[in-house]
């Protein structure tokens, strides 16, 4: 990944991908979730409903699930960095490969991409050497963002009516999250605020808006 050999790097993305895609199958086995959702039905051979029997059972489950969601993380705060990277088979890779994470946890990876695309920062916890785990801050940059808000579109495609569990928290961090719109108080005035809302509104209902808010 840090190579000065773009194919190298484009190859250390990809493994990154084929690591995202074997955590699936403890997904798959049963394992790592006790409540069902609505993308396992998509999911061939994946177990839909399942018998917890003991304490000690849901417990594990609990633990599995955390560790799961612990490596996405992980992985995806390394494809992020990598949307930084110049060359575009190595941005692409990684945009493909924070897909294939979503579509192991997409409860932990539309909410932090959303946040990601909607604010361009985000406090996130991570594994790190030693077995540790440390809360790091990741900050994008405009090209980064435009990078993520591409790999959160396939994201979205890929959950088909699955979104809709995520469509109203997707929607106020869109609306409500950004802050570059700002008054001499450094806060977002209502007036833009206003502004952004009905011109969503009005393009979601097919109207046209104001030019004069437009510019």
């Amino acid at each position: 990944l840090h190579s000065n050999q773009p194919p190298f790097r484009a190859k250390g993305v990809v493994s990154l991908r084929h690591i995202a895609r074997s955590l699936a199958n403890i997904k798959n086995s049963g394992k790592s979730d006790s409540v069902p959702s609505i993308s396992n039905e998509n999911l061939e051979g994946g177990s839909v409903v399942m018998e917890i029997s003991d304490t000690h059972g849901e417990l594990h489950l609990s633990v599995l699930k955390e560790e799961l969601a612990l490596i996405a993380r992980t992985l995806a705060r390394i494809c992020l960095n990598s949307l930084a990277d110049s060359e575009s088979y190595v941005y692409l890779a990684s945009i493909h490969t924070l897909v294939a994470i979503s579509d192991v946890c997409p409860s932990e990876m539309m909410p932090l991409m959303g946040a990601l695309v909607a604010k361009g920062t985000v406090s996130m916890t991570v594994a790190a050497a030693s077995e540790s785990i440390i809360t790091t801050e990741v900050t994008l940059s405009q090209e980064q963002r435009i990078k993520a808000t591409e790999a959160l579109m396939f994201m979205i495609r890929r959950r088909g009516h699955g979104i809709f569990i995520h469509g109203p928290f997707l929607l106020d961090m869109m609306l409500f999250s950004p802050k570059q719109v700002q008054g001499s108080n450094g806060k977002v005035s209502s007036r833009h605020s206003h502004m952004i809302q009905s011109q969503t509104h009005s393009y979601f209902i097919g109207l046209d808006g104001d030019d004069s808010d437009n510019e």
